[in-house]
């Protein structure tokens, strides 16, 4: 499988959809990679947000069979700040290192 930040030479539209067997991404794409709002399908979570230049930025909703596990904010593919359970529960996240 090709790496996250190459999958876009497999749909190099402005807006389109990536699939296989264990990976899908609907959204927006600039020079073949991910960029702007979209939905990725990996290990079996889904993740709602925004990338930039390939890479996850900006605030997130992450799901699990329709059920959101958490919310909050990546920063170059890295959780960064408060993430929110739905039951009120906060991690705080630096560098993709829980603090």
């Amino acid at each position: 499988m090709a790496s996250p930040s190459s999958l876009g030479d497999y749909c190099p539209s402005m807006n389109g959809e990536l699939f296989n067997d264990d990976y899908a991404y609907v959204g927006e794409w600039r020079n073949n990679v991910r960029h702007g709002d979209g939905t990725e399908l990996k290990d079996g979570l889904i993740y709602h947000g925004h990338w930039v230049d390939g890479k996850k930025n900006g605030w997130f909703k992450v799901e699990r069979n329709g059920v959101t596990l958490e919310a909050g904010r990546y920063v170059d593919d890295l959780k960064e700040g408060i993430w929110i359970s739905p039951n009120g529960t906060k991690t705080k996240w630096s560098n993709g290192q829980k603090v």
